[in-house]
């Protein structure tokens, strides 16, 4: 996160650096208790199944996955599951203090854990992996765009890469849906900021720089998959839905009243 930032100021790309490792520093130990919303039912029902329909596409032994700011380890530890052999590299090792504490022991010799910039390892090792994921963090980068770029290169022939749970940037065009959108969200929101205080977790911390693209009200998916596509590979759908802290709330969100704030994206590189 460090070397590749060249579509923003010095100033401000350190400035983000800054904020997402003091804001992890924080978050490390509970980050998965202050964001239920990437590990509830609905949410790890969707993982799983892309995970698994990764793995089957495959059709490979021991396959090699990178994934790319890896934090806590919500992507990777199922990516550990479903057999792969993982390399996970993030800039903050309070995060990664944290994800080798639930390492299962079992898996521990399939793992590695790099604190390192994320560029400086891609671009030593473009071609090198089956699966190239990226989960909830392409909005905590200035310049997303060169880490969709790298994260291409790093995806071997016959690889796929997987970006998943990154905030949306589309309007609404129904008025009605949109209330019905923002009561369940400010439901959901109310639910988890008493559960969260009664169990003791801090949950106003300030992320406005650390979530830098939230700013500008999250990513385009069109903009990841040109990228995508100019790096030569093929993109295989996006898919968009809708998070909520917890479950039920995501599947009313999603099946009744068809609202969107997140997206994944699955591409894959063509074979030598």
């Amino acid at each position: 996160m460090t070397t590749e930032h060249a579509s923003t100021p010095d100033a401000v790309h350190q400035s983000v650096v800054e904020e997402n490792i003091k804001l992890h520093e924080l978050e490390g130990p509970n980050y998965l208790l202050r964001h239920p919303e990437q590990t509830n039912y609905y949410q790890m029902r969707r993982l799983r199944g892309l995970i698994a329909e990764t793995a089957a596409a495959l059709g490979t032994s021991a396959p090699k996955n990178l994934d790319i700011a890896c934090g806590t380890g919500y992507l990777l530890l199922e990516f550990l599951k479903q057999g792969f052999d993982c390399t996970g590299v993030d800039l903050s090792e309070a995060m990664l203090a944290s994800l080798q504490k639930i390492l299962p022991a079992q898996s521990a010799d399939r793992c590695k854990l790099l604190c390192q910039d994320i560029f400086e390892f891609m671009s030593a090792h473009e071609g090198a992996f089956d699966v190239v994921s990226i989960g909830a963090a392409l909005h905590h980068f200035d310049a997303y765009e060169n880490v969709v770029r790298w994260a291409c290169r790093s995806v071997a022939p016959g690889g796929w890469l997987v970006i998943a749970f990154e905030p949306l940037k589309q309007a609404i065009d129904s008025p009605v849906r949109y209330r019905l959108h923002r009561w369940l969200a400010g439901v959901d929101e109310r639910i988890y900021r008493i559960s969260r205080r009664l169990r003791g977790i801090e949950v106003d911390l300030d992320t406005s720089e650390a979530d830098y693209q939230r700013k500008f009200g999250g990513i385009d998916p069109n903009t990841v998959t040109g990228l995508i596509t100019t790096e030569g590979l093929e993109v295989v759908r996006v898919d968009k839905y809708c998070t909520r802290r917890y479950g039920l709330m995501a599947s009313i969100a999603n099946n009744w009243i068809g609202s969107q704030n997140t997206f994944d994206v699955i591409a894959r590189k063509a074979r030598a």
